[in-house]
């Protein structure tokens, strides 16, 4: 499965940007594109706004696509979106996912992603950096349930390698981080990115579905 993302920061007025992002996600869903959208929270810059489609292939992403972008609404909504986004955004990103994801299985609202990411110092170090992310992700199921989605990026900055955890909400979110903190083996094993993180480039950040 692919991740299809693409964040940007707005001006933060919610009675445009809000709004917006509902009109947007509801024109892509009328077309059969899966889209999530998302709002900045912790760890992200005021205004952040992001959206996420899973997809089964590269074709499959240009075929929705088509569809999206041939609709005579699509040019009105980019154009209102551009006027509220400070700056350029950033690449779109498309993740390989190589654990956990059901890909048919609708996100609900307020649903949090914890995103734990960052950047291969040495290019020779990706498959021991996988066997990592993935010995992470199973201890984080063991201490708390939940399995982590673990991915690395296929196109946009290459030796990006992430973990996706998902809560329902942020008391959920409260019970796991205390669980996770108190386990010895948990903190030894996730101190262990640092021999593969180009320094500087590891992050923790949360992500709000709002539509």
């Amino acid at each position: 499965m692919l991740i299809f993302y693409r964040e940007m920061v707005t001006n933060g007025d919610p009675e445009k940007v809000l709004p917006l992002v509902q009109e947007i996600a509801s024109l892509a869903k009328r077309h059969d594109v899966p889209v999530n959208a998302w709002q900045g929270s912790n760890g992200h810059v005021l205004g952040t706004i992001a959206f996420s489609v899973r997809y089964e292939s590269l074709s499959a992403r240009a075929t929705a696509g088509a569809r999206l972008y041939g609709d005579k609404l699509w040019p009105t909504l980019s154009r209102r979106l551009s006027e509220v986004l400070i700056g350029t955004p950033g690449p779109d990103l498309i993740t390989n996912v190589v654990r956990g994801g059901d890909g048919n299985q609708e996100i609900p609202v307020g649903t949090v992603v914890t995103q734990n990411q960052f950047q291969l110092a040495r290019s020779d170090d990706f498959l021991n950096a996988m066997a990592w992310a993935n010995e992470m992700a199973d201890m984080v199921k063991q201490l708390i349930g939940v399995d982590p989605i673990v991915g690395h990026t296929l196109y946009g900055p290459l030796g990006g390698i992430g973990l996706l955890n998902a809560y329902p909400n942020f008391a959920e979110v409260d019970q796991a981080v205390a669980k996770l903190l108190t386990s010895n083996d948990y903190m030894t094993k996730y101190l262990e990115s640092g021999k593969f993180a180009l320094p500087g480039s590891a992050t923790q950040r949360q992500i709000i579905k709002i539509a």
